[in-house]
């Protein structure tokens, strides 16, 4: 039974690690890693006011996603007149991916 734990809590420990986006508190300030930083042209804050421009209201979540042969992009959930926005930003170019409402249609790509 010990070994069975011990292996369970390994498993999730190494899920953890290996599928855990890259997820930053809006209330926190955040550092990006150095390879980080090698994909992205613009920063979270530089990417957070072109969100806003885009949906203006609270972000409540920010997750920069580095995926391999794929863009890095910013991901943000804004809080906008009691709805729930997902904006995608292109973490090279600035530009804007991707806005959608909760539940609802995408609105630009």
């Amino acid at each position: 039974m010990n070994l069975f734990k011990k292996t369970a809590a390994m498993m999730i420990f190494a899920s953890l690690i290996l599928f855990y986006p890259y997820v930053a508190d809006a209330a926190s300030s955040n550092k990006i890693t150095q390879e980080q930083k090698n994909e992205t042209n613009i920063t979270m804050e530089e990417a957070q006011a072109i969100a806003l421009k885009e949906v203006p209201g609270k972000v409540t979540k920010v997750v920069l996603k580095i995926k391999d042969n794929k863009p890095a992009v910013y991901k943000f959930v804004i809080i906008a007149k009691g709805k729930k926005h997902k904006v995608k930003i292109d973490a090279k170019t600035g530009a804007v991916l991707k806005v959608k409402k909760k539940n609802s249609a995408e609105i630009k790509k």
